[in-house]
């Protein structure tokens, strides 16, 4: 714990580390909502990757990482 929680207090640096924490929190939640699996509606049928959502996800996060790190 830093000790602190006034934002005016905080450096530069921890408020560039609470700014990409806040964002990968954001981006791993989202990607934890993302369901990767369509279940087959039947018995027998198969279940399909959800492959708009798993690349929905993939972009998302390669925004993130390219516009932060």
């Amino acid at each position: 714990m830093l000790g602190h929680n006034d934002w005016n207090t905080f450096t530069a640096k921890e408020k560039k580390l609470t700014e990409n924490t806040v964002l990968l929190v954001g981006l791993l939640y989202n990607m934890c909502k993302a369901e990767p699996v369509i279940k087959g509606k039947g018995k027998k049928d198969m279940n399909t990757l959800n492959t708009a959502e798993v690349n929905k996800s993939i972009n998302n996060a390669k925004a993130v990482l390219a516009d932060k790190f």
